[in-house]
């Protein structure tokens, strides 16, 4: 029976990846078609509004959606799911009154329409989000799995449809927008349909029961998922303060060639992962989850490895022959980015073991140090006034640094667990 479940789990595993392999190939085809139409300044605006949706969208669930595949009990995960939904309109709405101000504030010569979509982007990504950890507590792997595709087929084919009829950043940011509101389509259908057989169970005490109960995500998870995304997401803003939006599109699009391909494999582990570890952590079988991290460790660390020499060799012949001449700076930092991609792949579908094992203060100071490091790349390229490039190669090792501690602290705890545990 214990075979028979592994390969069950492996096959779920398996299919998650090949549809993101799947969905990241329909963006990477795209990318050659969106170089020739879209100039680096105008995805570099994009990337800004991306940017400006990753820091929002960690406030916008308060990260109660990480709750949601934990929680067994049925009266308590509807109202769970209540909550999320709440959380989500009502921060969309407070974010729709702040856009009108951003706009008045706009000092970088950045499109307009960046603020006019930031809510309605952050409204539907955060309805993805909780649609994705539906499907984790029910399994339904499966719909999950052509999420991601349908997400990238309807992103990609609106993007270059509009940028056809108008090669604008806006026709980028709307194409960006229908692909994360229509990709869960079928699993938002599942939740409104689930809520509507369960509406007897909706009561507001067993909402707040529910936001008591799970209390630490918001209170430690938040703060760490800022700094977090802090350090991820203010780069780019910082790129495009500092230098300008041509250097941030020379480095989204470096990024996308890179650590995009892997970014989506990484997100299929992750909730696979996550699925994993929270069923062993109800359990508190440390053991297992010593044994399920190491085997992910070695599996992460042997792909990313892989890609990265290949990404590494070939940049040159990426940049020159796909993307065009507007594009050639892109060729350095994309050997750049390829060290990080180690890194970056192999410890961030791990990262969420600390919190999976209540953890959650020793998580935050990790995301803390990552932050500081971020801040440190940022003064220096300031006091020393340094070029483009030598800010992302300090910037690469600053995270590649940050990553394999966590990843050596995570260990650490792992095995303090098991060891406790044998002491019992």
């Amino acid at each position: 029976m214990k075979l028979i479940l592994n390969k069950i789990k492996s096959s779920q595993l398996s299919f998650l990846i090949g549809s993101n392999i799947v969905s990241q190939l329909i963006l990477l085809l795209a990318l050659p078609i969106l170089a020739r139409i879209f100039n680096p300044e105008q995805m570099g605006e994009l990337s800004f509004l991306i940017s400006l949706l990753s820091i929002f969208n960690i406030f916008s669930l308060l990260k109660y959606e990480l709750a949601l595949p934990l929680e067994k009990k049925q009266n308590i995960y509807i109202n769970l799911l209540i909550l999320n939904i709440l959380t989500l309109v009502i921060f969309s709405f407070v974010l729709a009154l702040l856009s009108y101000g951003f706009l008045s504030i706009n000092n970088m010569n950045l499109s307009p329409y960046i603020f006019i979509f930031l809510p309605f982007i952050v409204f539907a990504e955060g309805l993805y989000n909780i649609s994705i950890y539906y499907g984790l507590r029910n399994k339904y792997f499966n719909n999950i799995a052509w999420s991601k595709v349908n997400k990238s087929l309807i992103t990609s084919t609106s993007q270059v449809t509009f940028g056809i009829l108008n090669n604008t950043s806006v026709s980028l940011m709307l194409g960006d927008v229908l692909g994360r509101t229509f990709g869960g389509f079928k699993l938002i259908k599942k939740i409104l349909t689930e809520l509507r057989d369960n509406i007897k169970l909706i009561k507001p005490r067993r909402i707040k029961y529910a936001a008591l109960k799970y209390i630490k995500f918001p209170k430690y998870t938040v703060p760490g998922s800022f700094l977090n995304g802090a350090t991820l997401h203010l780069f780019p803003v910082f790129i495009a303060a500092y230098f300008n939006p041509y250097f941030l599109g020379i480095y989204t699009i470096s990024q996308r060639i890179t650590i995009g391909p892997m970014l989506f494999i990484s997100q299929a582990v992750s909730q696979y992962y996550i699925s994993a570890i929270g069923n062993l952590s109800q359990k508190e079988d440390f053991k297992a989850i010593k044994k399920v991290f190491v085997k992910f460790t070695f599996y992460l660390f042997s792909l990313s490895s892989l890609i990265a020499l290949i990404i590494y060799v070939s940049a040159d012949f990426i940049v020159s022959n796909l993307l065009g001449e507007q594009w050639n700076e892109a060729a350095g930092v994309i050997k750049h980015l390829s060290i990080l991609l180690v890194f970056q792949f192999t410890v961030s579908p791990l990262s969420q073991t600390l919190n999976s094992i209540n953890k959650q203060e020793q998580q935050f100071l990790l995301d803390l140090l990552r932050f500081i490091l971020v801040v440190i790349v940022a003064t220096n390229t300031l006091y020393f006034d340094l070029p483009f490039k030598e800010t992302i190669k300090f910037y690469v090792y600053s995270m590649s640094i940050s990553y394999l501690i966590n990843y050596i602290f995570t260990w650490k705890n792992i095995k303090k667990q098991v060891e406790s545990l044998n002491n019992r």
